[in-house]
């Protein structure tokens, strides 16, 4: 009973292991070596594929499939696809699928709902549109799309749109259960739920509040909402009705503790545990201290450690690849599929080729051997026309393709996916501009199905194709060729090529054999009748009766220079005149020189250098010639010797100098060479000898280390006398000179001393000891004392002592400060308004801390007494003299300041206070008109702001004044390409010898560097901070920044490292130049001149660094004539042209984006409202100012007047510019607000106010009239 109990107590502990087990035996993958069932997704997006059987190939496609590498697509399918059957049932060939790497796209439908069993995860590698991982589009039926297991969408969007049933994904289902918290960002829905009520939207009673539609089996998964927030993965799963939360290694959750319980892994799986690195193949072994091969070894492939790669890949080193790696390549003849180093360094050129071949794209495939894609050769790209393109590049003219041209395709060998020949007339008469073409892969396949089609060629009468071998997969068709012959003699040869006995996929329909008698159009004689021909002529057989001589079949094999092996004449090596193999020494005589390699001799076209000549055999130079080449065998330098000497012996003049060899060290090449007396020093002559020569010793010494006979630092070995010195600096001598006295004298094998006098004694005369008093004669001076000599050094010498005068004390004066001699005073004019010309209407379009914005007419002198101007008029609040002063500074800034893209001063007005006075621009703040335009807005929109705006500041910058308040709000919209930076309420102008102010008050804090918020510092790197959030606004089409951050915190934020994330549309480079902005030291960001020159770069590109929302419908749309929806509501059908041109000092072009008839539809509902009642008046919708911008060289005329441009309703006339300014004192903190200075509950001071019925019939009433010169204003009015 005892032994019962325990076997109990082991099964149940057990229990979570078998759980796991099974886990693991459900995620059977190449770990194990085990067959796992993938399969590849497609790519056709919206195109519906004209294919009767597509159907059962969707289902052959995917039927056992448990992870889809690519995208799943569900498109098209109509009620009778279904055959009556059941969508549930239908649809059972997807219910093994759990994963999906690309995008899930359902599109134009039929049937009412569809599951999705086993989905756990949509990765999003590919994104439809670039944007959507789920994308469920125009479904008129569909009610329920049912996916209880999915748990994590990790990214890209989801997208639905024109579903009118689908009611479940409107009110039950939890988009932060699949995509994570601010799930709000990644959701775009357009015209759903048109059919739906709260009935249809119900879950069962089990599900809970979240499901995909009501039945029992159609539950939602919740893992995210029960985790508590101390969980750091917010992962989590339920054990013993306790919450546990999931290894933060995992994505899309957990069944159980660990990295082996994962759902899915965040970055790699190997043997089912979540990894961060795999085994990879060798392993480093600590006894042995080297690499060793891995125990265990994996490859890395996709997210998973695999035992093999997967058949479809190559192999480079220990990961599975698509493509190699530069330097390195895929041999196809080997087909080993391993990345080999590409030899001599030099890869065989690889090109990419995704469309048709055309003049214009033919000579990129110069010198290809390996082309990746597809070769397609259609009619029309034999004719002139225009291209165009899908990208959004504008379309070009190009000529018609040639048959000539296709000559650059000579060098091809493999083509990774299909070849498809369809030239009608055009058609060439052979294929063999493919002649060296071995491999079709067939990765792709024409019409989903052909990797060779020919069809329709009436000028083809032979393929040509005489070095194909092999076609990997899909299927083969030539036909409806009226003239082509030869191809029934290539039956049995198809086999071979597509390896297979499967004549099913052959389909040859050519039958022209009444054709081709008639024109004897038959292989040729030598040809082997079995395998057939490509064509006309002996170079066309597939194998030959005779030989093969250079790939043409011949009858008999040339005498000289080829070699007979297996029925073919093989060429002989180059070097050889006669021969029995194919290499160099394989020959039997030789065409220019010979060298013996080992027991065998070799031909070469010259002796290496390490070899001389001797008639027409190559001997070995002296050892000591090194690579430096020889005449002879002997080790002299010239004639007979070497060429030229790494290292040599310094001869006797007259003499040659010897070539010596270094066994070891260069510098011990003397030791090396029993040379005792020498010494290794640098050449004399690098000509004739390169590093080393050995030179004689002095005299004095038996050995040394340099030329002298300084013991110490020539490490002379004394072969005489040795002299002592008091520094120890010892040194040789032939014998005891004047300077020295005699210690030792030389005695046989004894060397001599001598010791250096004292060097207070004259050393020509000598001495008798060591001491002073042993001189002869003294070198100075000297004292007699009695029979001693004494001796002095320095006399001693009075100098007199000057006295300097005391300078004189000037007065104390200015200093004269050194200025820039080019320097001129500010002549700007500043336009003084009268009352008795301006009108203030009661309409108010904004309001800020410390001024009101108010709509206002202003009749210009000179002018028709009726012709009147719309502009905005500034007021302040406070009537105080520093208000005034501080308006009268901004208006003064504003005067100033000229450039297309800051807000022009039309002047100010001294009555009832101070009032600026500005024109009018209808279109708004940029901030609103991102909101309201984000459906329409493109990526060069969208970029040419930011460039527009960086102009601007550039601007400023090197005017050195800094805005202190840049934010979208303070961008006004002059048009729909033409932004203005505005509001100079807060900015300072640099004083000379300053880098920054230092200002106290309220400030709006979310757009503010963190040295503002510190120390109310201010400067042009406080600017760029600001810049990097404006441009952060404009890609996320005005979101506020830091939403969720109260203003009181921001400051904290920031410090802790936190900055503004990069928005879904933004490449990572552009979101590289926003964290420079954001960089904490403020010398590390860049300058406007920098940022002016990035920005200018991204528009050149666009594409490449914003993504464009919704291009393919905006396109279509746009091209059905949609182009007006931007202007409904904005634009009377009257004529209002633009009231203040920009002139002046610099330049008039504008910075827009040519439009043309491929650019998105965001480009041409610009152009064609701005030619709303303009058809008289211009020739050409490309009017001249929609032609420059950032990326535009040429010059363009102007077809109408540069200011003309449309004026919006007056129903939708919105604030001008919000005022926000510093007020003296402590800072003020407001929760839930974005500015210190907000009030509680709104965006801003300045909210949108509606224009009454009166003041808009009145302002439809107004006539306005264009002025040439926005200096008009100055020229008219009384100035200061």
């Amino acid at each position: 009973m005892h032994q019962s109990w325990k076997l109990i107590v082991s099964l149940v502990l057990l229990i979570p292991n078998l759980i796991q087990w099974l886990h693991a035996e459900r995620k059977i993958d190449y770990l194990y070596g085990k067959p796992r069932d993938f399969c590849s997704g497609t790519d056709n997006s919206r195109t519906e594929l004209q294919d009767k059987n597509r159907i059962n190939q969707l289902i052959r496609q995917y039927q056992n499939c448990t992870r889809v590498y690519g995208n799943l697509e569900l498109t098209y399918i109509r009620h009778e696809d279904l055959n009556g059957t059941d969508p549930e049932r239908f649809f059972s060939f997807l219910d093994h699928i759990q994963q999906i790497t690309g995008y899930l796209l359902i599109y134009s439908n039929d049937f009412d709902q569809i599951t999705l069993r086993n989905l756990e995860i949509i990765w999003g590698d590919t994104r439809h549109d670039e944007i959507a991982a789920i994308d469920i589009s125009y479904n008129d039926n569909l009610k329920y799309v049912n996916m209880p297991k999915l748990r994590s969408v990790e990214r890209g969007n989801i997208v639905l749109m024109h579903n009118p049933y689908l009611c479940n994904w409107n009110t039950t289902v939890s988009y932060n259960e699949i995509i994570g918290k601010a799930s709000e960002l990644r959701i775009q829905f357009m015209n759903n739920f048109g059919k739906c009520d709260q009935a249809q939207s119900r879950c069962a009673e089990k599900c809970g509040k979240y499901c995909w539609g009501p039945n029992t089996d159609m539950c939602q998964t919740v893992y995210r909402e029960i985790c508590p927030k101390s969980c750091p993965s917010q992962m989590c799963y339920q054990d013993d009705n306790r919450t546990h939360c999931c290894d933060e290694a995992c994505a899309a959750g957990c069944f159980g503790e660990g990295k082996s319980a994962c759902i899915a892994c965040a970055k790699l799986e190997q043997d089912s545990k979540c990894v961060d690195k795999c085994n990879g193949l060798t392993d480093y072994d600590r006894k042995l201290k080297m690499t060793v091969n891995h125990s265990n070894p994996r490859y890395t492939y996709d997210r998973y450690c695999v035992e093999r790669c997967p058949g479809e890949t190559l192999i480079q080193g220990e990961y599975c690849v698509v493509h190699c790696t530069e330097g390195y390549w895929h041999d196809p003849v080997k087909n080993t599929r391993v990345c080999e180093k590409c030899p001599d360094g030099i890869c065989p050129k690889t090109c990419y080729m995704n469309e048709p071949i055309d003049s214009s794209n033919i000579r990129s495939l110069a010198n290809c051997t390996v082309v990746e894609g597809f070769i397609q050769i259609l009619r029309h790209t034999f004719d002139s026309h225009r291209k165009f393109f899908t990208d959004g590049r504008p379309p070009i003219y190009i000529r018609g393709l040639t048959v000539e041209m296709l000559e650059v395709l000579k060098n091809v060998k493999v083509i990774t996916e299909f070849v498809e020949i369809q030239a009608a007339d055009c058609s060439p008469p052979s294929l063999s501009f493919l002649g060296n073409l071995t491999t079709i892969e067939g990765r792709k396949l024409s019409n989903q199905r052909y990797a060779l089609l020919i069809t329709s060629n009436q000028n083809l009468f032979e393929l040509g194709l005489r070095s194909l071998r092999e076609i990997r997969n899909g299927r083969i068709y030539i036909g409806r060729n009226e003239k082509l012959c030869y191809v029934d003699s290539l039956k049995e040869y198809w086999k071979k090529i597509m390896q297979t006995n499967d004549t099913s996929r052959l389909i040859l329909a050519d039958k022209n054999s009444i054709y081709c008698i008639r024109n004897k159009k038959f292989c040729h004689h030598t040809c082997n009748k079995i395998y057939g021909c490509w064509g006309e002529g002996p170079k066309m057989c597939i194998k030959c009766i005779g030989y093969s001589v250079d790939g043409e079949c011949s009858a008999t094999c040339p005498p000289e220079r080829y070699y007979i092996k297996d029925k073919k004449c093989h060429k002989c090596h180059p070097q050889c005149k006669s021969c029995n193999g194919p290499t160099a020494r394989d020959c039997i005589a030789c065409m220019n020189v010979r060298i013996q390699q080992r027991n065998k001799w070799e031909c070469m076209m010259e002796c290496p250098k390490t070899h001389y000549v001797d008639g027409n055999t190559c001997l070995p130079c002296n050892v000591a010639c090194y690579n430096f080449g020889c005449t002879g065998a002997s080790n002299i330098l010239g004639k007979g010797g070497c060429n030229k000497c790494k290292h040599a012996k310094r001869s006797d003049s007259g003499k040659l100098p010897l070539c010596l060899y270094a066994t070891g060290k260069p510098k011990d090449v003397c030791r090396d060479n029993n040379l005792i007396r020498y010494y290794a020093t640098a050449s004399s002559n690098e000509m004739l000898v390169a590093e080393f020569e050995c030179d004689e010793c002095s005299e004095e010494c038996l050995s040394c280390s340099g030329y002298g006979t300084s013991v110490k630092r020539h490490k002379c070995t004394c072969a005489h006398y040795l002299t002592k010195t008091v520094s120890n600096n010892d040194y040789c001598t032939m014998k005891c000179k004047m300077d020295s006295f005699m210690v030792r004298p030389r005695s046989g094998s004894t060397i001599g001393e001598c010791e250096r006098c004292d060097e207070l004694c004259d050393f020509s005369m000598g001495c008798t000891g060591r001491s002073s008093t042993n001189c002869t004669r003294c070198a100075k001076a000297g004292i007699s004392k009695g029979n001693k000599l004494g001796i002095t050094i320095n006399c001693v010498k009075y100098k007199k002592r000057y006295q300097k005068e005391l300078e004189m004390n000037l007065p104390s004066i200015p200093e004269y400060e050194q200025t820039d001699p080019s320097m001129r005073p500010n002549m700007t004019r500043l336009c003084i308004i009268t009352s008795e010309n301006l009108e203030k209407t009661q309409q108010s379009l904004g309001q800020g801390a410390f001024g009101t914005v108010f709509l206002g007419y202003w009749w210009p002198k000179g002018k028709d007494e009726g012709e009147k101007l719309a502009v905005a008029i500034k007021v302040v609040h406070d009537g105080s003299g520093t208000a005034h002063q501080e308006m009268l500074q901004e208006a003064g800034i504003m005067a100033c300041m000229r450039h297309e893209h800051l807000l022009r001063l039309v002047g100010v007005c001294l009555s009832d206070g101070m009032q600026i006075v500005t024109p009018m621009r209808p279109l708004g703040s940029l901030k609103n008109y991102l909101k309201k335009y984000r459906q329409k807005l493109g990526a060069r929109d969208l970029l040419l702001y930011c460039y527009q705006i960086a102009s601007a500041m550039e601007y400023l910058y090197k005017n050195r004044l800094v805005h202190r308040d840049l934010a979208a709000r303070n961008v006004l919209v002059k048009r729909t390409n033409h932004v203005e930076v505005t509001d100079f309420g807060l900015a300072r102008l640099l004083e000379k010898g300053k880098s920054e102010v230092i200002v106290a008050g309220k400030v709006a804090v979310k757009w503010l560097a963190l040295e503002s918020l510190e120390k109310q510092i201010y400067n042009h790197y406080t600017d760029v901070w600001a810049f990097g959030v404006t441009c952060w606004e404009v890609l996320t089409f005005g979101q506020t920044p830091f939403q969720s951050v109260p203003p009181d915190q921001i400051r904290q934020h920031l410090a802790t490292g936190n900055r503004l994330e990069q928005p879904n549309n933004c490449a990572q480079e552009v979101y590289q130049t926003f964290l420079q902005c954001w960089l904490q030291n403020p010398e590390s960001r860049p300058s406007f001149v920098i940022l002016k020159e990035k920005f200018k770069q991204y528009c050149k590109a666009p594409h490449l660094y914003v993504l464009d929302r919704y291009y393919k419908q905006q396109l279509e749309s746009a091209l059905l004539g949609n182009q007006r929806e931007l202007f409904n509501g904005l634009v009377d059908n009257e004529e209002l042209s633009d009231q203040f041109k920009f002139s002046g000092g610099t330049t008039a072009t504008s910075t827009s984006v040519p439009p043309s008839p491929m650019t998105p539809s965001w480009v041409p509902f610009q152009q064609d409202a701005l030619n709303i009642q303009q058809d008289k008046r211009l020739g050409s919708t490309d009017s001249g100012r929609y032609q420059s911008d950032p990326v535009h060289d040429g010059h363009t005329k102007l077809s109408m007047d540069e200011g003309n441009y449309l004026v919006p309703n007056n129903k939708q006339l919105i604030l001008y510019t919000p005022v926000v300014v510093r007020e003296n004192g402590e800072t003020e903190v407001m929760k839930s607000s974005e500015y210190y200075n907000d009030k509680v509950g709104t965006d801003y001071y300045n909210q949108l106010k509606s224009i009454s019925m009166e003041m808009e019939k009145e302002t439809k009433s107004i006539k306005i009239t264009t002025y040439q010169n926005d200096y008009y204003f100055a020229e008219n009015e009384t100035s200061l």
